[in-house]
């Protein structure tokens, strides 16, 4: 059983009646943000009440939770209906910019000053909680720089994800 929520109200619940869609789909990805898409019909209980960037998109599988966004496109249809596209929380990264900055020490350590960087400028419900991290180097540390004031995720990705 899927479930959709919109900050945390229900929008897509196939028990309910007045909680169904027009249309449904998800593309999960690993490393990438992923994307949703979903209608709603005019006479939707939260039709009006979604705003594009704002309003967080969560969706469960048998009351687990399989996807977190946010609306990044809403395009309204010839019936009324409106369809909305929603991008991964992992495009969140995209909010917050690394400075220039040069780095010695454990791609944990690397990967938790990206996060708390990033933490410290956007909202709370943009914010992620560095888990446990198990990745090494063989050396012990790493070395990375970066002078150019990009978004966190591309660093993520340069300087963790890829070789450097």
């Amino acid at each position: 059983m899927f479930q959709i929520f919109a900050d945390g109200a229900t929008i897509y619940d196939s028990r309910y009646d007045e909680y169904s869609i027009s249309q449904g789909s998800i593309n999960l990805e690993v490393n990438k943000s992923g994307s949703l898409v979903f209608g709603l019909y005019s006479d939707h209980p939260y039709y009006d009440r979604i705003e594009k960037l704002a309003t967080i998109i969560t969706v469960y599988r048998d009351n687990k939770l399989i996807y977190r966004g946010r609306v990044i496109k809403t395009v309204e249809g010839f019936y009324g209906d409106k369809v909305f596209t929603c991008e991964g929380e992992l495009s969140f990264l995209l909010d917050s910019i690394q400075r220039a900055w040069s780095f010695t020490g454990s791609p944990e350590e690397l990967f938790t000053q990206f996060i708390t960087t990033h933490n410290s400028q956007v909202a709370a419900d943009k914010q992620f909680t560095v888990g446990r991290v198990t990745v090494t180097d063989p050396n012990g540390y790493i070395n990375r720089a970066n002078s150019a004031y990009e978004d966190t995720l591309s660093n993520l990705n340069s300087k963790l994800l890829t070789s450097v």
